[in-house]
């Protein structure tokens, strides 16, 4: 992220509001770290937020999303605080341009596609063990090979009854999150309190994410994200440039 995307407007009010954040923390004696469990934010965005520097930060639209959550947590108004904060011009510009510039411009890209082919390698692993392992279970009818493996009984004894096949215990039901960027947005995924996800994903990737109890997934940018949930029909988050927040458990629609 380089600096010259920032204002003169913009790295004053951000050095101003990261003072008065870091002036509420000490006073109530919370440490950078325990922002960081409580708000799922990178300490190293933290730390720039407070000692005002913006070319350790992402784009202005984020910074806003960050700075809500880190007041909220020190019990202040998230929304007013973080609306002090202006986009700026080369913001807006910068987020209808970014999938242009960046692809011409040698950024490395994530093997997000080998994460998705290794998922659904598994997925059809686990398929087929279930598959063999009901099979074993089931009562077989006969041999076709010849012999019958059926021990031939007297017509005194009574027939003995068939057993029915014991269907394999059905796992506790997790929660999985299916995402499709519809455009480029920054993303915070969390699975049952351990981070599963920080970055910022382009146009057109696919992500998978399960956990046993819940994912949190933070954006700012929601209209780019369709969020299927526990195998149900993918819907938009949110609106273009929508800062979002949702916590998804195994009940959830």
């Amino acid at each position: 992220m380089s600096p010259l995307t920032f204002d003169q407007e913009q790295i004053q009010k951000l050095t101003e509001i990261g003072a008065h954040l870091r002036s509420i923390r000490t006073q109530k004696r919370i440490s950078i770290d325990d922002v960081v469990t409580k708000t799922m934010i990178q300490k190293r965005f933290l730390e720039a937020i407070e000692k005002g520097q913006p070319e350790d930060l992402p784009e202005a639209l984020y910074v806003r999303g960050f700075i809500r959550r880190y007041a909220d947590m020190l019990g202040l108004n998230g929304t007013q605080l973080s609306e002090a904060f202006p986009l700026g011009s080369e913001s807006l510009a910068s987020t209808n341009t970014n999938g242009l510039l960046n692809s011409g411009s040698g950024v490395a890209l994530r093997p997000w596609h080998l994460y998705i082919f290794y998922t659904v390698l598994i997925l059809l692993a686990g398929l087929g063990l279930s598959y063999v392992l009901s099979r074993q279970t089931a009562p077989k009818a006969g041999n076709s090979g010849g012999a019958s493996l059926v021990q031939p009984v007297s017509s005194a004894s009574p027939k003995p009854k068939p057993v029915a096949a014991k269907k394999p215990a059905s796992p506790a039901a997790p929660v999985a999150a299916q995402l499709t960027l519809k455009a480029d947005a920054y993303l915070e995924v969390s699975a049952d309190g351990q981070s599963a996800y920080t970055g910022t994903l382009r146009a057109g990737s696919t992500r998978n994410f399960t956990a046993k109890r819940e994912i949190r997934l933070f954006t700012g940018n929601a209209g780019g994200v369709t969020l299927g949930v526990n195998g149900r029909a993918a819907k938009v988050m949110g609106n273009a440039g929508e800062v979002k927040e949702v916590t998804l458990t195994p009940t959830s629609r």
